[in-house]
């Protein structure tokens, strides 16, 4: 058995100070459940077969025995109750809500309950709604704006924003980096004036078709008489992620009608104010990838990290460039950026406060912005940097000596020397689990979720880019 007497002693409290909003019933002062009885000889079941009926507004499982009561979990709120049912009929707004149930014995003194159950969830459906009609901003000498999401609807707008799903990637080796999260469209939520991206612990089996060779009764592969290489048969493979998540792009595509939708740009300034969860396993990202591969595949065509953040260090965010250099295929410069600790300076204190995460993209440089503050900058003539740091009056330690000049691509395009960033790109906005920028290491047994907290995403153009694609 396990001993929760810390447990139900805050149970208690919270019940004496109203913070339990809903019950089924009404539980006197000094016990969730009513009269002690005797505590059962042996350890309390798993709640099973819980279900969630939309159409009765009901949550029902099975009953275990020995059980005085349960406590029922809705986002992170907890109800007690009598019975093996609950009324979900307070639940108005309109979104996913997470359940889960365990079951509890005992008393004050001596208090014992379960694990908790598989988790549900229950939609509640709304008129849908997305809301365009933005305040203006103040003008920005120089700054034309080109795309803005302040997200105040009730849904993503999907004509500015794509999911990527589970099915557009490698599930033997999820997103090229080892994660831990099936990504999904219903992880994403808009509401109150903020996207919200949900990494939930929650296992999902799911299917992906593979292309993969075919292979005899002996176990070899197939070899095709007419073109003599390995025959191909698509194979529907089933796996299981321990973890859900969301991760979005604006990359430039064309709707049912055929009409352009989505965005991607070359230059300009990409920001976002985003509030990070600070949980041990937690990726989140604000990152920007090529629209077209012109310089090849991954990364000799580029990547543009302007915020990821390790949960498990919530001081600190990274920037950072991808590309190919030489012989280096993954060749990357990056640097952390670590926030204030005056709290007159830096009243939002880590990740987990809002901040605004900013990149200015020009044809010579690349400058990164914290909270209006300049983090990080590369340059692609090296020979200026001296220059540039009494100009900005800026640490040296902010200011990159390396640059991306004569990258792998760049020779390939004649000496081009901005390649690959003299291309379009588009935004990405994810959460992911595990993975290897924090070294594999994933959320604590106890871990529920985390949410990425996105205020709005912004991006101007600099005028002097305006409708030309030079300088």
């Amino acid at each position: 058995m396990k001993k929760r007497k810390l447990l139900a002693i805050i149970l208690v409290l919270a019940l004496g100070a109203g913070i339990f909003m809903s019950c089924a019933v009404t539980p006197p002062d000094d016990d969730p459940f009513g009269p002690d009885i005797p505590i059962p000889s042996e350890k309390l079941a798993v709640p099973a077969n819980l279900a969630a009926n939309a159409d009765m507004q009901t949550l029902s499982w099975s009953t275990v025995p020995n059980a005085r009561g349960y406590f029922v979990d809705i986002d992170g709120q907890l109800f007690p109750v009598n019975e093996n049912s609950y009324s979900l009929a307070a639940l108005t707004e309109p979104k996913s809500y997470y359940i889960r149930v365990m079951a509890a014995a005992g008393s004050v003194s001596n208090f014992f309950n379960s694990d908790w159950s598989e988790p549900v969830t229950y939609q509640i459906e709304g008129d849908s709604e997305i809301i365009t009609d933005y305040p203006p901003l103040e003008p920005i000498e120089g700054l034309t704006v080109t795309f803005r999401d302040e997200f105040l609807g009730n849904r993503l707008d999907t004509s500015k924003w794509e999911f990527m799903v589970a099915k557009d990637t490698n599930p033997d080796n999820p997103w090229g980096n080892h994660e831990l999260q099936y990504y999904q469209k219903e992880s994403a939520t808009v509401s109150d004036g903020t996207l919200k991206i949900t990494a939930k612990k929650e296992e999902t089996t799911f299917t992906v078709d593979r292309r993969e060779p075919l292979l005899d009764e002996e176990g070899n592969q197939v070899i095709s008489e007419e073109t003599g290489r390995p025959v191909q048969v698509t194979v529907e493979r089933e796996y299981t992620m321990d973890y859900t998540s969301s991760r979005i792009r604006t990359r430039a595509r064309e709707d049912e009608d055929g009409n352009p939708i989505g965005f991607g740009q070359k230059y300009g300034r990409f920001e976002a104010k985003i509030k990070l969860p600070d949980a041990v396993g937690m990726w989140p990202a604000f990152w920007m990838m090529p629209e077209k591969n012109v310089y090849g595949g991954w990364p000799q065509s580029g990547e543009i990290d302007i915020m990821e953040a390790k949960g498990r260090l919530p001081d600190r965010v990274g920037h950072a460039l991808h590309f190919r250099q030489g012989q280096s295929y993954n060749r990357f410069i990056a640097r952390d950026y670590n926030f204030p600790k005056d709290e007159q300076v830096n009243p939002e204190g880590g990740i987990d406060g809002f901040h605004i995460y900013r990149v200015d993209w020009h044809e010579d440089r690349m400058e990164w912005y914290v909270d209006g503050n300049l983090s990080f900058a590369i340059l692609i003539d090296t020979s200026k940097r001296a220059e540039y740091i009494e100009k900005m009056g800026v640490s040296p330690n902010i200011v990159s000596n390396e640059s991306w000049n004569l990258s792998g691509p760049a020779q390939v395009a004649g000496n081009n020397r901005n390649a690959p960033f003299d291309q379009e790109f588009h935004m990405l906005l994810n959460l992911a689990v595990g993975g290897d920028y924090d070294g594999g290491r994933t959320p604590p047994e106890d871990f529920l979720e985390g949410v990425m907290e996105v205020d709005y995403v912004r991006v101007w153009q600099f005028d002097k880019y305006l409708n030309t694609n030079d300088e």
